[in-house]
């Protein structure tokens, strides 16, 4: 029977077909001179389950049944197998089983390539092949052909090729040419070549094409072009087209994405993200993004054109065996970026990036020496886009861990004294801020800044009359640029800091108290200070001036001036079991009362005349101690007060519902925590005791969580003419006969998830995702601490629901209570479509909060995905959004998808 590319099936001896005997293996063996003759540089090894035959006569061996055949770094399988000794050619083919199914049809691997084929002649010689129907599979694509050729570099020739990167055996896109080229490059490089092609989506060929193409691939990254996305943008900026750009793969430890945005009013916008790493050293990613916004219509009043960007940069070192380390922390942005770029409201990550308004930057180097000494340098600024606020800081840091002076190194049994320990922290800081006063006044004749507070009662702590330590100026924000740069120098702050802690032994007292000693040292060295002056309405402030107002007024004195203080504390604690059982109560065995009191004593003496200055607020004659230092709050009274809290908790044990589980009895949480805390002043000349704190929470049967938390106000409140909350008075309100404590503030939570037709294991708890080859223990764990930004497609259906209520009242005030209901999820509509939605109900507007709708098409190797914002509340127009994108093969292992694109972090 004549077999395909010239191949003839040799008749078979019927003396073949019997089974072997030792003394007939020299029968089966290649002659000698095959082997004198071969011109092959290696062995050929080969083996069959159902039969192995040779035939002398034409030195030729057939091989039946799983057959296999090894040369050098080739390996052939396949369930017929044909040696061909005179011409050095193997021939591979499968055959038909009893249903008229191909089994066993020729794999043919060479190093790390696998192709997959329906018939294939090799030649060892040569190194040439000619091959029918292969697949096999490049990087992250593969590559099929009807009619292919090989030559002896390991390039392929294929006729009726079909390039993909999806790994069906019915592909849903790919490119289809006439002719395509795989050519072996250097190492793993290596690219198609393709001739004429067009575009095929789900069998469908689209007129969609190019006269040639060429894919490069490799194991390593690859650059390419980033499909966008469309839509209508929500601040009347029209329709955009948005995300399309190009990846470049510059090399393993660098890959780059240059992005941008077009809208129909006349906007864009240009970006650039890019992730970096070193093994074992360092790894990091970085965002440039500008945007020019046109919105409104071209002619008319509401015509607006503004600028925004953002800078994000995160580096993070892998410290492990090396005494330095540098990180950055990078997030600077323009007053409206988020607002105008944030889309990714369908989380409430996304919705919390749409609302920030507060962006921290930060850079440290870090270097220890030896086991105690610890230094670093910082460089910080904050940035709040709402007040216009900027914040810029340099620090120096010194430290040393605390140590044992007392420790014997030789000792077996360690003394109560060698657990003494000592340290110190030293740091120096560098502030400039544009936070300063809206006036000043000049003194030239003395060097100082008379600085007008504008100091009314609304400005300071109204809760006491006595020693407080209020914010001492009324400040106002000035633009940070070179012109008012030498008035925001003038109001740098350097402030040095100490601290010296001290660990003293710690005892016990009748076996069961636990008494902890401690002594505490800290104080701050500053350039400047404050010296402050009432003015009367009318009265001079400076030459002549007059306040019409009045107020008090602050002189900043270049002087360098200390402010430290000092403490010192026992801490004394226990813990006391309680447990009730029960008899004939179903599965219920006991439950338990677990009550854990503590006290700490402490006492701090009075440095309020070293570092305030009483000084007049008003025409009344109110006065207050002010702090002679900016943002110093510390010494001010002296104090011996006593701390306490008493905290519970609650548990039961039930028996276990089979005879054969493991453990008989099981502990079920009915309170994990209920406490009561507070303090009292022995030395204080009023105010003794402080607001009352009570907090709580739980789990319920392990789902739903309850957090519960309070402040009580012990003292009573009068009518006062200046402050709407009214005035607090030095008398117990129990004293007054309104009860114990008023309700200061109260805030309620409560949130649970519901997933439906998630499987669970043996042990009856939720299945983990298995990590798939190539995804990171990082990126593993950022999924499962994310669950929100996926969509798991193993779960039908998955619903969050969160409710939050908090009531404010400060004395004779008004209440301000806020409750919401929040809700987020998805639904699996059909196996492949996905409905999300963000949604929630504002009771004290009693209208629903920001909503946003999505579909997500599950495509196999692609995704497409609509978002509508239907009801945006005050933050923004409705909107909608469409994205078409492939999906990432380790979402797809896992049977996940992203709620948003993996670089919506960066706005785009």
């Amino acid at each position: 029977m004549a077999l395909p590319f010239g191949g003839v099936r040799r008749p078979v001896a019927a003396d073949s077909l019997k089974p072997l005997t030792p003394a007939d293996s020299a029968k089966i063996a290649k002659p000698d001179s095959l082997a004198d003759d071969s011109d092959l540089q290696a062995k050929v090894e080969y083996s069959a389950r159902d039969s192995t035959v040779s035939l002398f006569d034409e030195r030729i061996v057939e091989l039946f049944g799983d057959a296999k055949v090894d040369y050098q770094d080739i390996h052939l399988k396949a369930d017929y197998i044909r040696l061909n000794w005179e011409t050095n050619e193997v021939y591979a083919i499968g055959r038909k089983d009893s249903t008229g199914k191909v089994i066993g049809e020729p794999i043919f691997e060479q190093g790390a390539d696998t192709y997959n084929t329906s018939e294939i002649r090799y030649n060892f010689k040569t190194k040439r092949a000619a091959i029918k129907t292969i697949v096999t599979k490049q990087g992250e694509g593969n590559v099929r052909g009807r009619i292919v050729k090989k030559d002896s570099s390991n390039n392929f020739f294929l006729r009726g090729a079909f390039y993909t990167t999806c790994d069906l055996l019915h592909p849903h896109y790919g490119i289809q040419a006439p002719r395509i080229k795989l050519v072996q490059g250097k190492g793993d490089n290596r690219q198609v070549i393709s001739g004429p092609f067009n575009l095929v989506i789900a069998g469908i060929q689209l007129p969609l094409g190019l006269p040639f193409g060429f894919f490069p691939f490799s194991e390593k990254r690859k650059s390419g072009f980033i499909l966008g996305n469309y839509g209508e943008e929500p601040q009347n900026r029209g329709f955009y087209l948005r995300d399309f750009g190009y990846y470049w793969a510059a090399n393993d430890n660098l890959g780059l994405r240059f992005t941008g945005q077009l809208y129909s009013k006349g906007g864009w916008g240009a970006g650039s993200q890019g992730n970096y790493i070193k093994k074992y050293r360092y790894s990091g990613n970085f965002s440039l993004i500008y945007n020019h916004n046109k919105s409104g219509d071209e002619i008319g009043p509401n015509r607006t054109i503004s600028n925004d960007f953002s800078v994000q940069w995160s580096h993070t070192p892998q410290t492990l065996g090396r005494p330095y380390s540098f990180s950055a922390s990078v997030n600077i942005a323009s007053s409206n970026y988020t607002r105008n770029n944030e889309q990714n409201l369908t989380t409430s990550t996304g919705l919390g990036r749409y609302q920030q308004n507060v962006f921290g930057s930060s850079v440290q180097y870090s270097h220890n020496f030896g086991q105690f000494i610890q230094t670093s340098a910082n460089f910080r600024v904050n940035q709040n886009v709402t007040t216009r606020e900027l914040t810029a800081g340099v620090g120096v840091n010194a430290a040393v861990t605390q140590f044992q002076p007392f420790r014997r190194k030789k000792a077996i049994t360690p003394a109560w004294y060698e657990s003494f320990r000592l340290g110190l922290n030293l740091s120096s800081n560098v502030d400039i801020t544009n936070r300063i006063q809206p006036q000043i006044v000049s003194n030239s004749s003395f060097g100082n800044e008379f600085r007008i507070a504008n100091y009314f009662p609304n400005t300071i702590n109204t809760t006491t009359t006595s020693s407080v330590a209020p914010t001492t100026l009324v400040v106002g924000n000035i633009p940070f640029n070179l012109e008012n740069l030498p008035k925001i120098l003038r109001n740098s702050q350097v402030t040095t800091t100490f601290s010296i802690p001290i660990s003293l032994p710690n005892f016990k007292i009748a076996r069961y108290i636990n008494v902890t000693p401690g002594v505490s040292l800290q104080g701050n060295l500053y350039t400047k200070q404050f010296s402050y002056r009432y003015i009367k309405p009318g009265g001079i402030i400076y030459k002549g001036m007059v306040s019409d107002s009045g107020g008090v007024f602050v002189d900043t004195l270049n002087r360098v001036a200390p402010a430290y203080s000092y403490s010192t504390s026992l801490g004394i604690n226990t813990r006391v079991y309680g447990t009730y059982y029960f008899k004939n109560l179903g599965r219920l065995e006991a439950i338990r009362h677990t009550f854990a009191p503590s006290i700490s004593l402490s006492y701090t003496p009075d440095l309020s005349s070293k570092f305030y200055q009483k000084v007049q607020i008003n025409e009344r004659g109110d006065t207050r101690l002010l702090s002679k230092f900016s943002n110093y709050s510390g010494g001010v009274g002296q104090a011996a007060s006593a701390s306490f809290s008493l905290t519970n908790q609650l548990e039961m044990k039930v028996r276990a519902k089979s005879d054969t589980a493991k453990e008989a009895f099981q502990k079920v949480n009915l309170l994990d925590n209920f406490g009561l805390s507070g303090s009292y002043n022995f030395l204080a000349d009023s105010f003794n005791l402080s607001n009352l704190s009570l907090v709580a929470n739980t789990v319920i049967l392990k789902k739903y969580n309850v957090n519960f938390a309070s402040s009580f106000d012990p003292y009573d409140v009068v009518q006062d003419e200046y402050l709407l909350s009214g005035r607090r008075v030095n008398r117990l309100r129990v004293a007054s006969g309104k009860g114990l404590a008023a309700l200061q503030t109260m805030n309620i939570g409560f949130s649970t998830g519901f997933k439906g037709g998630q499987k669970k294991n043996k042990d009856n708890k939720d299945q983990q995702k298995k990590k798939p080859e190539g995804v990171s223990d990082a990126e593993m764990r950022f999924i499962q601490s994310n669950p929100q930004l996926y969509i798991d497609w193993d779960v039908p259906w998955n619903v969050n629901v969160s409710y939050n209520f908090s009531y404010t009242k400060y004395g004779l005030a008004r209440a301000q209570k806020f409750q919401t209901l929040s809700m987020n999820g998805d639904i699996k509509l059909t196996e492949n479509w996905a409905m999300t939605f963000t949604t929630g109900w504002d009771f004290v507007q009693n209208a629903p909060s920001l909503t946003n709708i999505g579909l997500t098409r599950n495509l196999h190797c692609w995704e497409a995905s609509f978002n509508w914002t239907p009801i945006a509340q005050n933050l923004r127009g409705g909107n909608y959004n469409f994205e078409l994108r492939v999906r990432s093969a380790m979402l797809k292992d896992l049977k996940l998808s992203r709620r948003r694109s993996f670089y919506d972090q960066g706005g785009f």
